[in-house]
């Protein structure tokens, strides 16, 4: 079979789960479903909280009080995150 295999490999052997949020639940995934919840506002929220972090200023000028409620809630959930161990270096 030129070196094919038919077999598969569960998924599930050797991946492991972790919390995500999704509609303000906390639910349990597997590793290899994370890139599904990747989608492009995932993207558009990750830039925003991470131009936050590396430039240490939010994105429009004024104070907090001044910011959407969106993007408020954005930096805090990803801030959050971050500070909680679920940043991209996590295990």
């Amino acid at each position: 079979m030129k070196g094919q295999s038919s077999q598969k490999v569960r998924r599930e052997i050797g991946d492991g789960r972790l919390g995500v949020v999704v509609d303000g639940r906390l639910v349990t995934i597997l590793r290899s479903e994370v890139n599904e919840y990747l989608d492009d506002w995932f993207w558009s929220a990750f830039g925003l909280w991470y131009r936050y972090k590396l430039f240490g200023a939010l994105p429009f000028s004024g104070g907090w009080a001044e910011l959407p409620a969106f993007i408020v809630e954005i930096i805090e959930t990803a801030e959050g995150a971050y500070r909680n161990g679920y940043g991209i270096n996590s295990n």
